[in-house]
């Protein structure tokens, strides 16, 4: 029982590491292409680009002549009539009866066709408008595919790291049975002490209990990728590489200047104020007079007793409307879109220079953490090497078994940390990618050669 006990994490592990080969495994390419076709914000996000073209579309109809046409049918009770009394009309005998007169039929037909043709200022910039808002939600969709881009690749590298940390995990688990298995036949020869055996299996619970939090690890960084892909959280998923170094050498002053030209939240804004100064020549255009032109073609059968043929006829109309005094609210109007557009230009500003400093931010981050690496690269190789010749002056005799357990604990702890920044490094790498414009290149070149 207590065999089987000891042996549970490594079974669980197995079984771990066998769902994984059965898995469908993804390279980080492959996560790319899918988070930005599957992705639900994505998909929104499309959809929210069509609505705006359509909207754009109803601002270029407002331009062209509109026609309407009007068909009419009209049934009387009975035909108009009049009635003529004949003691009132002169030469007629006396006693004739009163005279119905028809003044018409008890039907009625008739077909209108109108042309509106509006003339307006204000049409062309609403029209300028939609354009402004189309291209702003062409940019809101490439921000949402790369913001879901880099949370893929967020929950990529979190999930190497989490299969980093379970095969250390692992690895020290073999380490500290291998060990135990030779302090009991050590104690059974009576070469050491009860309390040395004890102090190796208080190590081996706590390094189990290492393993257990490592496959959960694995497990919720396996439904975090499966999210930012739109995949389902039960889907078996896996990646096919592993944690790697690559140094970023380009300039501070290269990356602030690419991060200048190519900032998406910086473009956003851009759009905003010029949306924001049509919204105040729209409200400029509102002093205007209007114009439009209708013409009308009229084909009827009117109610006549005498002509009841078919006729047509038609007019043209120019309207002119202007609005000269509404207390001062279009006064009111385009002092709220001025202050709108200044309020914009202010955001805009303050952004920019949120921007720079997100961007230096990295950037410095960025070398702290390439410099831990060179770091714990160096403290892995000291405490593989301390644990080597710990392990053989122990077998030899010259060293403690609290040595050798001291040994493994700072090897276990520096590959962990070693795994640790190699995926900081890597993310902040990206998110600087990100900021730079590098990242967008990145993925075009990913989705054309899937193209």
């Amino acid at each position: 029982m207590n065999f089987f006990y000891r042996k549970t994490p490594i079974l669980i592990t197995i079984f771990f590491l066998s769902a994984m080969t059965l898995a469908q495994t993804l390279s980080l390419d492959d996560c790319i292409r899918i988070s930005v076709t599957r992705n639900p914000q994505v998909l929104a996000s499309q959809h929210d680009l069509s609505a705006s073209r359509n909207q754009r579309y109803q601002s270029i109809t407002a331009l062209l002549p509109s026609a309407k046409f009007q068909g009419t049918y009209t049934r009387l009770n009975e035909a108009p009539y009049t009635t003529l009394d004949p003691s009132q009309m002169p030469f007629m005998p006396p006693g004739t009866p009163a005279m119905r007169i028809e003044m018409g039929k008890a039907e009625m037909e008739q077909m209108q066709l109108q042309i509106v043709e509006p003339i307006t200022p204000q049409l062309w910039t609403a029209l300028g408008l939609a354009n402004t808002g189309v291209m702003q939600k062409q940019l809101n969709l490439k921000k949402t595919k790369l913001d879901i881009v880099l949370e893929t690749i967020k929950a990529y590298y979190r999930f190497l790291q989490a299969k980093g940390f379970l095969e250390i995990a692992t690895s020290s688990k073999g380490q500290i049975d291998a060990h135990i298995l030779d302090l009991q036949n050590m104690f059974e020869q009576g070469i050491i002490h009860r309390k040395d055996l004890l102090k190796a299996q208080v190590q081996q619970s706590e390094v189990e209990l290492l393993l257990l939090q490592a496959q959960h690890s694995v497990e919720l960084a396996r439904k975090g990728l499966c999210l930012t892909l739109g995949f389902s959280q039960d889907s078996a998923v896996d990646v096919t590489e592993s944690l790697a170094f690559t140094e970023y050498t380009a300039p501070l002053d290269s990356v602030l200047l690419s991060t200048k030209q190519n900032s998406l939240d910086a473009k956003l804004l851009d759009i905003g104020v010029d949306a924001a100064k049509k919204q105040k020549t729209l409200a400029l255009e509102g002093l205007l007079p209007s114009f439009s032109a209708i013409f009308n073609y009229d084909y009827k059968k009117p109610n006549q007793q005498l002509e009841n043929d078919w006729y047509d006829s038609w007019t043209v109309v120019g309207v002119i409307q202007w609005n000269i005094f509404n207390w001062g609210g279009n006064i009111a109007k385009i002092e709220q879109t001025h202050n709108k557009k200044r309020q914009m230009e202010y955001i805009r500003e303050s952004a920019v220079q949120g921007i720079e400093l997100q961007t230096r931010t990295l950037y410095l981050s960025l070398d702290e953490k390439q410099k831990k690496l060179d770091i714990a690269h160096s403290e892995v190789e000291t405490a593989q090497e301390c644990f080597r010749v710990t392990d053989d002056v122990f077998h030899a005799g010259a060293a403690t078994n609290a040595e050798l357990l001291d040994a493994q604990s700072d090897l276990t702890r520096a590959k962990i940390n070693l795994n640790n920044y190699l995926a900081d490094y890597n993310i902040t790498k990206f998110q600087l990618e990100y900021l730079t414009g590098e990242l967008d290149k990145k993925v075009e070149t990913i989705l054309e050669n899937e193209r």
